[in-house]
């Protein structure tokens, strides 16, 4: 079998997948985020209104113990806090090998759309480049 971190546990050599999870990194009740169902189960990582203000320490703490089993098939919903949202993003890269996605919301087509980002891919740099 592969040595590949991924949700789940070798149970007689099957292997039984969990469901996909969201994690919204502050839930904002002015917002409805439910469409964003549509790739995985949402859990939340800050409720709404918690700052992190001079220690990011417990906040780095309580975010890698909520994402520890955070893989592939996972997604941030990046929203509040932007020190939180900075964080899991950390957390995550370094948790799934550089790796993550995130679910940006488009206002014109009103839903999300994946953006898988790899922290390890290498590349020529491109002065040029613009996004």
């Amino acid at each position: 079998l592969p040595n590949q971190k991924s949700r789940g546990k070798y149970i007689d050599r099957k292997m039984i997948q969990k469901k996909p999870k969201v994690y919204l990194v502050q839930e904002n009740p002015y917002v409805n985020v439910l469409s964003a169902e549509a790739y995985g189960e949402i859990e939340v990582l800050f409720d709404s209104g918690s700052q992190i203000m001079f220690s990011a320490q417990p906040a780095i703490r309580k975010v890698k113990r909520k994402l520890k089993d955070f893989c592939d098939d996972d997604y941030l919903l990046m929203m509040g806090d932007p020190a939180a949202m900075v964080i899991a993003g950390c957390v995550a890269a370094d948790i799934n090998r550089g790796k993550f996605k995130i679910l940006k919301w488009d206002k014109k087509e009103k839903r999300y759309y994946p953006v898988s980002i790899n922290m390890n891919e290498k590349g020529e740099i491109d002065e040029s480049d613009r996004f």
